[in-house]
């Protein structure tokens, strides 16, 4: 019964307080400084840098809706323990160096482009003792394209596969496929150690990054059963965007073996929305003088901003009895943007807990403008939850070029 009055004492207290004057949220705050991990425009880009319009819907809209717990984003770390090339019909008929460091590495061989698919049964393996072993000799479980595509295995078509029979060992073996010539046909290799140790790790330190912030990553080859980190010989890398331009990367070793990239993003926003990516290429030693090749790459959003949230706030509660918050906004082009923040309240011991999401969309002019979250009040009252109140997780998207702008994970604390 208790419970029961306290829930119907705050229904009745939100109820009331949405229906008191409007003077006491004229003021105008600002919203709350970014901390770590938020994605905050400093500064707008050149117009000229921007990716093409694709929304360009008029319409204003405001809805919301009751909130679940939800998450925290966080940057993606990747993990590898394969590498991949590109092979010549050329080379791969002379002999590709197939390095392993476990039993049983798996290699996969797709044709690239019109090359044609070939017969597994035509492949050699080479041992480091210069045993050759012809077709399914010395390999196991040879998978060919006609029996791929039966499957329905997501690899593309014409692709081969088999594993290398555990019994061989390590090492580095040669694979070739007699009869291939010439650089007309090119192939991809794949080569996967499932049974390995030896992991090559990245992560980005942040999942979204802006013109003219700085990409950075880390990445380290492990040896997972020590929980060490081993030496690298050799690295290098590039950052490719989603319409397939490509930038080198600079790789700088730490104090601890691992190494990190650290380079400006200047660049232009592609014309096809997607995710960059930055790949890695290493080469290591293992004991007894065994190569490590690994391959490892992680995405990461990057955007061009041409509007900003220029910090201004002013909260009140309208004729309808909703709970309005409007952001000043910066717009540097003309474009459909969207705004949108999640409302916390107080509960009985103190603690935030969320209670609704609002979001909006408009077409904003070259100029200061404002967007605004509209947080119902028959969601705000059922919630039964107490000042002091917060926006949290804030984000302003450009809808018309599908990229993150703003992302803060608290925003704004709105107190009667």
């Amino acid at each position: 019964m208790d419970s029961i009055i306290t829930q119907m004492a705050k229904y009745l207290w939100v109820t009331a307080f949405l229906a008191s004057s409007t003077a006491a949220w004229g003021a105008q705050t600002r919203l709350a400084p970014p901390q770590h991990g938020d994605v905050t425009v400093e500064a707008l880009a050149p117009a000229a840098l921007a990716a093409p319009i694709g929304n360009t819907a008029q319409e204003t809209i405001h809805f919301s809706w009751a909130a679940d717990k939800g998450s925290k984003p966080v940057p993606h770390e990747s993990e590898s323990r394969g590498y991949w090339f590109r092979a010549s019909a050329g080379e791969l008929g002379k002999g590709l160096d197939i390095d392993t460091s476990a039993p049983g590495a798996v290699v996969k061989l797709s044709p690239l482009g019109d090359s044609p698919a070939f017969d597994p049964n035509q492949l050699e393996l080479i041992d480091s003792r210069g045993r050759v072993f012809h077709g399914t000799e010395g390999m196991d479980l040879v998978v060919d394209a006609e029996r791929l595509a039966a499957s329905g295995t997501p690899f593309p078509p014409g692709t081969s596969a088999f594993r290398v029979s555990p019994e061989l060992g390590k090492g580095r073996f040669v694979l070739r496929a007699s009869g291939l010539t010439g650089d007309r046909h090119s192939y991809h290799v794949h080569v996967q150690e499932s049974e390995s140790d030896l992991v090559l790790r990245m992560h980005a330190a942040r999942d979204i990054y802006l013109y003219g912030q700085e990409l950075s990553v880390e990445t380290g080859l492990h040896d997972v059963s020590g929980d060490s980190v081993l030496q690298v010989a050799q690295i290098t890398g590039y950052v490719r965007s989603p319409g397939g331009e490509t930038l080198p990367v600079s790789f700088q070793r730490k104090k601890n073996g691992a190494f990190i990239v650290q380079m400006p993003l200047k660049q232009g926003a592609d014309a096809i929305p997607g995710l960059w990516e930055i790949n890695a290429d290493v080469r290591g030693m293992q004991e007894g003088g065994i190569t490590v090749r690994r391959n490892v790459k992680t995405a990461f959003g990057y955007a061009v901003p041409q509007a900003r949230l220029a910090g201004g706030v002013s909260v009140d509660v309208p004729e309808d009895g909703d709970l309005r918050a409007s952001l000043s906004v910066n717009v540097g082009s003309a474009g459909r943007y969207q705004l949108r923040g999640t409302l916390y309240g107080s509960g009985e011991k103190g603690s935030m807990e969320p209670i609704m999401v609002a979001d909006s969309a408009a077409w904003l002019d070259l100029g200061d403008s404002e967007l605004d979250l509209v947080f119902d009040k028959a969601l705000l009252a059922a919630a039964g939850l107490s000042a002091p109140f917060e926006i949290r997780d804030l984000q302003l998207i450009d809808q018309s070029r599908m990229e993150v702008l703003h992302r803060q994970e608290y925003a704004l604390i709105i107190e009667p």
